[in-house]
């Protein structure tokens, strides 16, 4: 999401993700477009679903790093939260995902 943001990215994951117009940088707005879906398989577990709603959850100090090989030092340090991801959950059978930390 970063590359994307900072138009770095190749052109195919560009593409995947679309940028809000009349973006105007204001706190807690979303920078990109999280699309309407329908189903679990091809919507919510989709990564143009997911790469902008965790996004959204990176501190701005993150985002506004000017530096690519900074901003993959500082974000590996990062530790999110309410992450809708499941690679920050832990699966209990019969009981579903849970939240790790």
């Amino acid at each position: 999401m970063y590359k994307v943001a900072k138009g770095i990215a190749p052109k195919i994951l560009s593409d995947l993700f679309k940028v809000k117009e009349n973006n105007y940088s204001l706190r807690n707005q979303s920078y990109f477009l999280i699309p309407n879906v329908r189903t679990v398989l091809n919507g919510t577990e989709s990564i143009s679903f997911l790469g902008p709603k965790i996004w959204n959850i990176v501190p701005d100090e993150l985002k506004t790093l000017e530096n690519l090989e900074t901003f993959k030092t500082k974000i590996k340090n990062w530790i999110p939260e309410d992450c809708p991801c499941r690679i920050c959950k832990c699966y209990i059978q019969g009981v579903g995902f849970i939240n790790s930390h």
